[in-house]
């Protein structure tokens, strides 16, 4: 499963969590909304973590990519000095 494809989950789990504990006050299972808010609160905590785990990743890879595109524009530029020396 990709890391987009778990916070898509986490997300939908946690919008069935926060429904229960929204309807708390019209529902005769209280201790089921309560249980509901403390596994939404770890599940947001969870969500925090991958959050930024995604986060870490996606710099990493924009930093290499952008490494890449720096090196080809600089065999370019070096290619172009190169055909101006020898015309």
């Amino acid at each position: 499963m990709s890391a987009a494809d778990r916070l898509v989950e986490q997300a939908e789990t946690l919008t069935a969590l926060l429904s229960v504990w929204s309807s708390r006050a019209s529902t005769d299972d209280r201790a089921a909304a309560r249980q509901a808010a403390g596994a939404a609160i770890d599940l947001v905590d969870a969500l925090l973590s991958d959050l930024y785990s995604v986060r870490a990743d996606l710099i990493t890879e924009t930093r290499c990519w952008d490494d890449l595109a720096d090196a080809r524009a600089d065999a370019l530029i070096a290619k172009l000095r190169e055909a101006r020396k020898q015309s």
